[in-house]
């Protein structure tokens, strides 16, 4: 069996994997506004590849000092993919789970579901629209 592309164990299941690193090692990312570290990661594993939420700190750039929420995914030998996150909506259950254990993202998907909780400070006015 061929090791995982991620951390060079033996192939497991996403959260396996996790608990078995001892190093955890802090990933940066670089965007036309900025660069910085992913403060807090959740990925999960589906059938098809595993989909994966961070926070993003900006530590340089034009977003210096600003945080952000990427819905992103990677391929299962760990590769990051640039393509729109599709999720299955019997993983969405897991995902929130998975959730739990990242309080700060946590809060801010929580301010999105509920965006009367967002302080008055930080409400935006930008133009939102609903299609369905």
């Amino acid at each position: 069996m061929p090791a995982c592309a991620r951390c060079g164990l033996p192939p497991l299941g996403v959260m396996q994997h996790l608990m078995a690193r001892t190093k955890p090692q802090q990933k940066t990312f670089k965007l036309p506004w900025g660069s910085g570290v992913v403060e807090e990661e959740v990925q999960v594993e589906a059938k098809h590849h595993l989909p994966t939420i961070q926070l993003l700190r900006f530590t340089e750039g034009q977003a210096k000092g600003t945080i952000e929420v990427r819905f992103c995914h990677y391929d299962h030998e760990g590769r990051f993919q640039r393509s729109p996150l599709i999720v299955d909506a019997h993983d969405l259950p897991l995902l929130g789970r998975a959730l739990r254990k990242a309080p700060r993202l946590l809060g801010l998907l929580s301010r999105m579901a509920n965006p009367g909780i967002e302080r008055s400070s930080e409400k935006s006015r930008r133009k939102v629209s609903v299609k369905t």
